[in-house]
């Protein structure tokens, strides 16, 4: 799905965890502080991104 810029939010919105994932692949096990604030990160951003989505919600 496509909003009114082209822009394909719902495959982002989709993506961005998956790249997390593929971020976390690459950071070292021993570095949990490291590996927690990837996630955070990843969590935060795909729920701000998703955040326009709200408005166009059919109820």
């Amino acid at each position: 799905m496509m909003n009114s810029s082209n822009f394909p939010i719902l495959s982002v919105i989709t993506y961005l965890p998956l790249l997390g994932i593929l971020a976390l692949c690459f950071v070292d096990s021993k570095r949990q502080e490291l590996i927690r604030w990837v996630a955070f990160l990843t969590t935060v951003v795909t729920f701000l991104v998703s955040l326009p989505q709200i408005g166009r919600a059919h109820v």
